[in-house]
């Protein structure tokens, strides 16, 4: 098996495992725990899928809203 593969078989264990974390409720480490899973490999993962996933839209992200000022004139 090429390293290519072999990288690529690796993501989607760690995105299959990711993912039953988040169905099951758990917290992460009780997760690691149960499933005999390195909890900092765990983490580092995770991270890497967030960072995938994420929207490249900083409006998306950044938590802050546009606002654009009322100008009142005095008629």
């Amino acid at each position: 098996m090429s390293d290519d593969l072999k990288g690529q078989a690796r993501r989607d264990c760690w995105q299959s495992r990711i993912e039953a974390w988040q169905l099951s409720g758990q917290s992460q480490k009780a997760f690691c725990r149960v499933h005999a899973l390195n909890y900092p490999q765990f983490v580092y993962w995770r991270r890497k899928f967030r960072q995938h996933t994420a929207s490249p839209s900083p409006k998306a992200s950044s938590g802050f809203v546009t606002v654009v000022p009322r100008v009142f004139r005095r008629t």
